[in-house]
């Protein structure tokens, strides 16, 4: 949990208690985010194509279908068989790196209703207000989640792997200053077509365009840079 967010009370004991009740993995609920320039409050709908009703307000998803910033709690066990752990030297945003690579092990999950959690945004100085440099450190982040990659070495963590690279990157695109976007395409480029293994480029533009029209651009655009 960051410092600077909060949770709706009662929040982590009805993860535990759907965790417990269900023998699962990991627990999820909803989350809100909250604006403090504006004062504006949205909560953020998740749909799950995967649910399936387990008790009256928890069901199980697909560990695919869970976006990684979703507010969770973890079976220690499950993260420790694993060995996932929280990358210390990663300087931002090493949350990502730590969902992500507990999310690519398959994990029993579950979702529960309510946008119990609150994320701050539009305070001076957070990492989602960036749009210089500093927003470079996700090459560092999927260097560090390829090594995972490798060690599972099969089609369906590959593919999760690069529709997660497609969105974060095109995520931070849109972030950046304009100076600073050629030089992020290159970069970008080289971490999605040079570290395949089992997909081919066909495949990955497939899969940018199964998540959206936009991001399928951005690809096209991206694989551009590999040919130069």
């Amino acid at each position: 949990m960051d410092g600077d967010d909060w949770v709706t009370p009662g929040m982590f004991e009805k993860l535990f208690g759907c965790a417990i009740d269900t023998n699962v993995d990991v627990a999820l609920c909803g989350y809100a985010e909250e604006y403090t320039a504006s004062g504006k409050s949205a909560n953020v709908e998740e749909h799950f194509v995967s649910a399936r009703r387990m008790l009256c307000d928890c069901y199980q998803v697909d560990p695919d279908e869970v976006v990684l910033h979703a507010p969770t709690i973890w079976r220690k066990n499950f993260l420790d068989v694993n060995r996932v752990r929280f990358h210390a030297h990663i300087r931002r945003f090493d949350d990502l790196l730590f969902n992500a690579e507990a999310l690519l092990c398959r994990p029993y999950t579950v979702a529960t209703n309510g946008h119990l959690y609150h994320y701050r945004l539009e305070r001076p100085g957070q990492t989602v207000g960036f749009k210089d440099e500093r927003l470079f450190v996700h090459f560092d982040i999927f260097k560090a989640l390829l090594k995972r990659i490798l060690m599972l070495g099969n089609l369906q963590a590959e593919t999760l792997f690069k529709q997660i690279q497609i969105s974060t990157h095109f995520w931070v695109h849109g972030l950046l200053e304009d100076s600073l976007k050629e030089k992020y395409e290159r970069s970008a480029a080289a971490d999605i077509f040079s570290t395949l293994q089992l997909l081919k480029q066909n495949c990955v533009l497939a899969l940018a365009a199964h998540l959206s029209l936009e991001k399928e651009a951005f690809v096209r655009k991206l694989a551009r840079h590999v040919h130069k």
